[in-house]
């Protein structure tokens, strides 16, 4: 299993994010019912540690917030852009709880380490092998990022890979 903690997307925020970033030429947009924070990539986690994992997150303290979006960013810089994503303004309550999962699950998969975590949502990756569009930061700047939503429970996932791309599955939702 491919595991990651994250927090979902209202559909109607997802919706209008997916109406706002248009199909760039060679691009693949993030499918609209995919977008979604990620918290903590695992990576292949065996059925053994499945349970430790639920057991851990479930005594992970939470309380409900709300995020805002802010304005969009790119990986890993501009000078070869492979992921578009739309920020999350900074706040404590995010940050805190991606800090102790982040703790909690220390030593679990096989992701790798990422030493700060940048909230965000991913819109669109780059195609491998497709080159960089000359007006690549036109098209961005017209791509208007704003909204909020409350967030109330966050949420193991498995990403299950196909040829078609990846689709993930809610394992169990914290609340």
């Amino acid at each position: 299993m491919r595991l990651f903690v994250a927090i979902d997307i209202p559909p109607e925020l997802q919706a209008l994010l997916d109406e706002r970033v248009p199909n760039l030429p060679g691009w693949r947009k993030t499918k609209q019912e995919q977008l979604h924070i990620t918290l903590l990539f695992l990576g292949d986690c065996s059925g053994g540690d499945l349970n430790r994992i639920q057991n851990i997150l479930s005594g992970i303290p939470f309380d409900r917030f709300t995020l805002e979006l802010n304005g969009l960013g790119i990986f890993p810089h501009q000078k070869n852009p492979k992921i578009v994503w739309a920020g999350i303004k900074r706040s404590n309550k995010p940050m805190e709880l991606q800090s102790s999962i982040s703790e909690q699950l220390r030593g679990y998969g096989d992701g790798a380490d990422h030493p700060e975590f940048i909230p965000h949502i991913t819109l669109a990756r780059r195609k491998s092998g497709s080159g960089r569009d000359r007006n690549f930061e036109e098209l961005l700047n017209e791509i208007s990022t704003t909204g909020s939503f409350h967030v109330d429970r966050f949420l193991l996932k498995n990403s299950i890979l196909s040829l078609d791309g990846s689709r993930h599955e809610v394992i169990e939702e914290y609340q």
